[in-house]
């Protein structure tokens, strides 16, 4: 049996197309979120009070004033409860959690809390 070797040319394009495919497709990242319930506009995270899963309180802004949304969170992502510098409202109360439970990578309990 003879052994056939195929072209560089031949290699080439189905080698650059794979490459292209590749390079394209759409990475996952991770995102760190926090818990802030009193909104944009407001520095600060607001009190504790919530439903994970349900309610519009992650935001990305580490100072607590940005925009916050119902945000799909993924085990690549991180979550905060406040910072070190800013802790969640005094009160007692909880956050409750969406039936099925969530995945996280990390959950850090700001050292202000």
């Amino acid at each position: 049996m003879k052994l056939r070797l195929l072209s560089a040319a031949r290699l080439s394009f189905p080698l650059a197309t794979a490459l292209a495919a590749l390079l394209a497709a759409p990475s996952a990242h991770a995102v760190t979120y926090y818990w802030d319930t009193d909104g944009s506009g407001t520095a600060g995270f607001g009190n504790v009070a919530g439903t994970w899963g349900t309610s519009a309180f992650w935001g990305t802004d580490p100072l607590g004033s940005g925009a916050t949304a119902n945000t799909t969170i993924t085990n690549a992502d991180t979550v905060n409860f406040g910072t070190a510098a800013a802790a969640l409202g005094s009160t007692a109360s909880t956050i409750g959690i969406v039936a099925g439970g969530v995945t996280v990578n990390n959950i850090t309990f700001g050292s202000a809390q």
